[in-house]
């Protein structure tokens, strides 16, 4: 058998995206490439991954199979991409670091601060895009720490390294704070206030949404419109119990969550195709030892 890792990866990239086309959009090639490859690959392993008789190629019962198989080979590649990047130790000049708005970003002081203290001239860049993911997935950030996703591009790696507990609230006296059982339908009659894009890949947020809504581009803006009444919003708990103490801010009473945390898992991403450099590793070993809560 002469397959390659290049056609594994076409493969698997192809199942998950259920399209050739996407396929070749998202590894960078030619839509004729990706066929030959998947071809080239059923004639080697001498089964048909794909049923191709339907507008879309679907996953044969062998293709399902040997696709468990295949993303363990390319998961070993990442291991060894990771292992072989701890052996250099150039490369280690700059670090940049994605973080959404609910990662408490101050926990993460003795991070960097070890970081720098360990790797002298390190060059470290906190930012916060508007799109986490995409960020990592294009190279503007080395990593990033966010919201956990429900599904995540191929090309990425991550791992759980804690949780944020999220909070449905809303200023004292709007007419939400009144109510005593909120249901999904009156969240609809008033205006939401939302971070671009944030939680709106996150398990269970479809129901969290208003046909009204302000989309703003960082917390701290979104927290002073949730002061002046603007709206009711979604956000990390640690963010607002001043304000819920203080009588400024009260947690709607949701009526399908009564007495709930909403926890939501807190991830770390990187490319799996960029191998790790001792900074990278020391990283990940920090973040996933820290409390996020």
């Amino acid at each position: 058998m002469a397959f390659s890792l290049d056609q594994l990866v076409a493969f698997q990239t192809a199942a998950q995206s259920r399209s050739f086309s996407e396929a070749a959009r998202k590894m960078g090639k030619v839509q004729s490439a990706i066929s030959t490859a998947i071809s080239d690959l059923e004639i080697d392993l001498g089964v048909a991954l794909f049923d191709r008789s339907g507008r879309y190629p679907l996953l044969t019962v062998e293709g399902e199979t040997l696709l468990q198989e295949v993303e363990a080979i390319l998961s070993h590649c990442h291991t060894l991409r990771e292992q072989a990047g701890l052996l250099l130790e150039s490369g280690n000049h700059s670090l940049t670091l994605a973080v959404e708005d609910a990662v408490p970003a101050g926990r993460l002081v003795p991070v960097l601060a070890d970081l720098q203290d360990r790797f002298a001239g390190l060059q470290i860049a906190v930012i916060c895009p508007s799109d986490l993911v995409r960020a990592v997935a294009d190279g503007t950030a080395d990593f990033g720490m966010g919201c956990a996703r429900g599904n995540y591009p191929s090309e990425l790696s991550f791992i759980r390294v804690g949780n944020v507990t999220l909070t449905n609230v809303v200023r004292s006296d709007h007419p939400l704070a009144n109510r005593d059982h909120v249901r999904f339908s009156h969240l609809r009659d008033h205006t939401r206030l939302a971070l671009r894009g944030q939680f709106d890949r996150i398990a269970t947020s479809e129901y969290l949404k208003s046909p009204r809504c302000i989309h703003v581009e960082s917390q701290n803006a979104l927290l002073e419109l949730l002061r002046e009444g603007a709206g009711w919003a979604t956000v990390p708990g640690r963010l607002v119990t001043q304000d819920i103490l203080q009588g400024v801010l009260t947690e709607i009473n949701l009526n399908a969550y009564p007495k709930t945390d909403w926890t939501v898992g807190i991830d770390l991403l990187w490319k799996s195709s960029v191998p790790f450099t001792a900074v990278g590793a020391r990283l990940k070993s920090l973040v996933i030892a820290m409390e996020t809560e």
